[in-house]
């Protein structure tokens, strides 16, 4: 039946479960490599992307999906290795913020570089398939089983385009190719869903 789609949710399924085991060895073989604890090391990256956003304990627990006490004890850590600082609002005394330090920002940008070794593979496969992932997360957040996106798809400025190009920032005012789409956009707004 050709509008059968079981086979293909299986598969797909059976694949995303493969590269998330293989993620999570390879993030926890580097954390310790590094002398971190996973979710120190995935707190290293998050704030090595943030992109000039200011990050509460707050979010970054909300955004790693973890309890705020847990997501402390290991930004206490961090700071105690000097790869994190905290600071207060200058608005509001009783908020605080994190961010890397150099030494932070520096292991960070060596533990990344042995996460994922997608370098050598086909460009126009990587292409395809960053542009597939994309429609992918945007359809997941669109029935809640993501709970923050960030991605052009979901957002307000984002409007779909014809031909070669897969859509249009109004922000910008740039058509957006595959190679333009944010995996995590500091201007990002949601679009209204339903």
């Amino acid at each position: 039946m050709a509008n059968d789609t079981k086979i293909h949710e299986a598969q797909i399924t059976a694949y995303l479960e493969r590269l998330a085991r293989a993620l999570r060895r390879l993030k926890n073989t580097t954390a310790f490599a590094l002398k971190l604890q996973p979710l120190q090391l995935e707190i290293l990256l998050f704030l090595l992307h943030a992109q000039q956003r200011k990050i509460t304990v707050n979010f970054l627990a909300e955004e790693l999906e973890v309890s705020e006490p847990t997501v402390s004890d290991s930004l206490a850590a961090l700071v105690r290795k000097k790869y994190v600082v905290k600071y207060t609002s200058p608005e509001d005394r009783r908020i605080r913020f994190v961010s890397l330090t150099a030494s932070g920002k520096k292991i960070a940008q060596k533990a990344e570089g042995k996460l994922f070794p997608l370098a050598g593979m086909d460009p126009k496969l990587l292409e395809d398939l960053s542009r597939a992932l994309h429609e992918l997360v945007g359809e997941l957040f669109a029935q809640s089983f993501i709970r923050h996106a960030r991605i052009c798809k979901t957002c307000h400025f984002f409007s779909p385009a014809s031909e070669n190009a897969v859509g249009h920032c109004t922000l910008l005012n740039k058509t957006l190719y595959t190679k333009d789409l944010q995996s995590d956009c500091p201007d990002h707004a949601y679009a209204r869903i339903g």
